[in-house]
């Protein structure tokens, strides 16, 4: 064993832990993929430590005589000759050998336990819930649905407002009379999403941090109006001779009967609103321009601007089947996402990666364990602290 040996052995070990740490540099991982190539027993090495066998018998089959064979294949491929001879040294230098590749391997196994106690030591952070909103009336009391147990909670000129053993919230005529109509708001916070069914019977998914506005009765209007701000989606009772309309920032949507989405969120810094059609017709208007789109389409509005593109049903709804999906989405709009849903804030450690991710992931797991996902990707890690989750390259 040599001490060019013991320096080759090093050399190894050192690109095993950048990679380990996905901080290999192109032409390491070039050098490593040449180590690989060169000996089926190198290939075994990485395997066994990816696993976490840091065993006496991963050294024993790796021998630091090997090193010698490998480094003359690799010599071989890449300068059409065999490396020069390598002269034995004293037995010492082949025990600095083994201490340098078992200590390598100890790296491994430390790092690998200390990544694990930084995510266990965290108190992992649960997903949003389900049935979670505030209810505010029209004159200003607020009811927080969380809390309020199933059945009746307000009464509102001759409307019955009650939520089900599941959450939704129900609005129904209590009585033949009916007075002025009044508008109700239901508001989620971060980590919430709330089920309403209008007095028309016109079922809307709210989605986190989102408010609805709508009034407590249709009776007597010429329309059905709402007002929404985030992202929603409608169900929509079919009234041929009251048009249903969802009022935003951006936009305005009119419909007879339909099932559609809305994504009218203003922390996303787009400034884009989206309506996604399922089923159904749909008219949206922005400014003095307006179209019409059919089932598949979505409807992009920027500065008045109208886009109409095909549309992937399942990614758009996917919040509302409970899961994300993600398909070619840059880690900012993927952070943004999960932000709203377990309430958490998202710092960048430098420059956001370029990298797009595609996958799915249930909104159910806790954050840990989304994270823990992404992160498998190897196109980003993360530190969280407390409700703080820092993106790293």
């Amino acid at each position: 064993m040599t001490i060019e040996e013991a320096l080759y052995i090093e050399r190894i070990m050192v690109l095993l832990a950048k990679k380990h740490s996905n901080e290999l540099t192109e032409s390491e991982h070039l050098e490593l993929s040449e180590w690989l190539e060169a000996d089926e027993k190198n290939i075994r090495v990485v395997k066994d430590i990816e696993k976490g066998d840091f065993t006496f018998r991963v050294l024993k089959d790796w021998r630091p005589e090997d090193a010698t064979a490998s480094l003359q294949r690799i010599n071989q491929r890449i300068y059409g000759k065999p490396a020069r001879k390598l002269w034995q040294v004293v037995a010492v230098a082949a025990t600095i050998a083994i201490v340098l590749f078992g200590a390598g391997l100890f790296y491994f196994q430390n790092k690998n336990k200390q990544e694990k106690a930084a995510f266990a030591s965290q108190k992992d952070i649960l997903p949003g819930r389900y049935g979670g909103a505030t209810l505010t009336l029209a004159n200003g009391e607020k009811i927080r649905i969380t809390d309020a147990k199933a059945g009746d909670i307000a009464n509102q000129q001759g409307v019955k407002i009650s939520k089900t053993a599941d959450g939704q919230i129900l609005y129904e005529i209590a009585g033949t009379k009916l007075g002025n109509t009044e508008f109700n708001t239901l508001s989620t916070a971060c980590g919430e999403q709330a089920q309403v069914k209008l007095p028309d019977g016109t079922l809307v998914f709210l989605n986190a941090a989102s408010s609805l506005a709508y009034p407590t009765t249709f009776k007597g209007l010429s329309t059905r109006e709402t007002s929404l701000k985030g992202e929603a989606y409608f169900q929509v009772a079919k009234d041929k001779k009251h048009p249903f309309i969802v009022k935003t920032k951006n936009q305005q949507v009119e419909v007879l009967g339909t099932r559609f989405n809305i994504n009218a969120y203003d922390d996303d810094h787009t400034n884009i609103t989206k309506t996604t059609l399922e089923e159904g017709s749909v008219k949206v208007s922005a400014g003095e321009k307006e179209l019409t789109i059919i089932p598949g389409e979505q409807a992009s509005i920027q500065n008045n601007k109208i886009a109409v593109i095909k549309a992937d049903l399942e990614e758009v709804l996917a919040w509302k089947n409970g899961y994300f999906r993600f398909n070619g989405e840059k880690i900012t709009s993927i952070m943004t996402k999960l932000s709203r849903w377990y309430n958490i804030d998202v710092v960048y450690l430098g420059p956001p990666t370029d990298e797009t991710f595609t996958g799915t992931v249930s909104s159910d797991k806790n954050l840990g364990q989304a994270l823990k996902i992404l992160q498998n990707t190897n196109g980003v890690k993360f530190k969280v602290e407390g409700r703080r989750v820092t993106v790293m390259p």
